[in-house]
């Protein structure tokens, strides 16, 4: 066993940002890549914000504390999460039921889902008496990649940027609300929070087998639908590789398909594209945005690792919310 460091703070909400400071610390001593470290940084999220909303009483004159410890036990990472208020019960709370509405998903038991769906492993102890150690072990296999591989983008990020986006999307409309309307809302907020010149969905037509979108025609001032089959074009791959792309556009890359260029009399420089899956990896689409920055921007700037992991959270919640909103339209 490598014992890697210790964090003890407040158990504030604005001490968040600190615990995810940390926990990139240890990714960068790791070299951990960013899929696992993407999928720590959001179990460990859940799991300390559950600490502050529920394990001290609120109004108190002194807040809690909170305990991390980071270590490594053979191919393993785990964190362990230690309070001392009030132990959380998990039978007391109502089963994650991914056919219920965003808001009864969010409340049944959603978070602790999430936890397990991204750990491979989840251990919590309660004290036997109150005012004891609560400890709540995440465990999730690392492969530490070679250094041609290169490392990763160990930048602490925003982390109210990224729950503010998370929120956002989530929260964005009721399931009632028309899935095409939900797509132009969803869309507005990923341009915003990655800072793209356009972003695009891609939704999954069971049926076909194909992949749906809509594009704007410049030329003729209207919407025309475009279908693209799982594994044609860069979303095409991306759908059926299940990994994201984060590229510079070229005419000679067979991936870039130039007639959608020609369609809409729009210059595409850079794309990153993501899949998007539920919580029970269930492929929904792959969102898409194009163009870093503003179009005068020189030179061309790229999409970051820190834009893939903040696209890739939005996914997860635009996946769940476009999801549910298409059970609705079935069973109206």
């Amino acid at each position: 066993m490598d014992f890697l460091g210790e964090l003890r703070v407040e158990a504030t909400l604005e001490n968040l940002r600190t615990v995810s400071h940390f926990l990139h610390g240890i990714g960068q001593r790791l070299s951990l890549d960013e899929r696992t470290l993407f999928h720590l940084d959001l179990a460990l999220e859940e799991a300390a914000t559950n600490v502050v909303d529920h394990a001290y009483l609120h109004g108190s004159t002194q807040a809690g504390e909170l305990l991390l410890r980071a270590e490594v036990v053979e191919d393993s990472l785990r964190l362990t999460l230690t309070d001392w208020g009030a132990p959380l019960d998990p039978d007391a709370v109502q089963p994650f039921d991914l056919g219920a509405s965003v808001e009864a998903r969010i409340q049944g038991g959603m978070g602790l889902h999430f936890i397990h769906s991204l750990m491979d492993d989840v251990v919590r102890r309660t004290a036997p008496a109150p005012g004891g150690p609560n400890t709540l072990t995440l465990v999730k296999h690392i492969e530490r990649p070679s250094p041609a591989e290169g490392m990763p983008d160990t930048r602490p990020p925003t982390t109210l940027q990224e729950l503010r986006a998370m929120l956002a999307v989530s929260q964005i409309a009721a399931p009632s609300a028309d899935p095409e309307d939900l797509v132009q809302l969803i869309l507005r907020e990923v341009k915003s929070a990655i800072d793209a010149e356009r972003a695009m969905l891609y939704w999954m037509d069971d049926g076909r087998g194909e992949l749906v979108s809509r594009v704007w025609l410049a030329t003729t001032g209207e919407w025309r639908e475009v279908r693209v089959a799982l594994g044609e074009g860069i979303a095409g791959q991306v759908a059926l590789a299940g990994e994201a792309l984060n590229l510079h556009y070229h005419p000679d890359d067979q991936r870039c398909m130039r007639v959608f260029d020609q369609m809409t009399a729009f210059g595409c420089r850079t794309i990153l594209a993501v899949p998007m899956h539920t919580p029970l990896d269930v492929l929904v689409g792959v969102l898409q945005v194009l163009n870093k920055g503003r179009e005068s921007a020189s030179p061309v700037q790229a999409f970051t690792p820190r834009d893939e992991r903040l696209l890739r959270a939005m996914a997860t919640q635009a996946a769940i919310v476009i999801e549910n909103a298409r059970r609705h339209a079935q069973a109206v």
